[in-house]
């Protein structure tokens, strides 16, 4: 027990100290917040989440010629295009959902929790995309707040102009 306190010790320490030489590179400009920027763009913005390298990429590695790779990368263009689209229009409208949610005042629910709380887990800790997946699916339910706003917010004014032309 003695001893794996020691290396528990040990561990903690460099961490620590590691830690302190972070945050200093920050303090001293060595370090841009711009990173954060740019590994959050990465994370949040790969259609694919990752999945695509943890599959192609030992093919690719193998053979870049090989007629799955060749095969795979022409098939995988235009699904690519839609997924970004599919991801574009999710994170919209869950912007929405989040905002009304936001002006009615509502409590946060669990999921609002869940969502918030691994994006700030993915922004300081995590590095993989892929870890994101599972967040995005949470998008979708505000994304369906958002859609049922929008829709809501058309045909009330939708009603007022018909209103008006009577």
């Amino acid at each position: 027990y003695a001893h794996t306190y020691g290396i528990v010790e040990k561990g903690k320490e460099a961490y620590i100290e590691d830690l302190h030489s972070t945050i200093s590179q920050y303090i001293r400009r060595e370090r841009s917040p711009l990173f954060f920027v740019d590994k959050t763009v990465y994370q949040w913005l790969d259609p694919w989440f990752a999945s695509l390298g943890i599959i192609a990429e030992p093919a690719f590695n193998k053979n870049q010629n090989s007629f799955y790779i060749k095969t795979v990368s022409k098939i995988l263009r235009p699904i690519e295009n839609i997924l970004i689209i599919q991801l574009t229009l999710v994170y919209f409208f869950a912007l929405i959902g989040v905002i009304k949610r936001w002006k009615r005042r509502e409590e946060l629910s669990i999921f609002e929790i869940y969502f918030f709380g691994g994006f700030l887990f993915q922004l300081v800790w995590e590095q993989r995309s892929r870890y994101c997946l599972p967040y995005f699916l949470i998008c979708f339910l505000f994304a369906t707040e958002g859609i049922i706003t929008l829709i809501e917010f058309n045909s009330d004014h939708t009603t007022v102009i018909t209103d008006r032309r009577s």
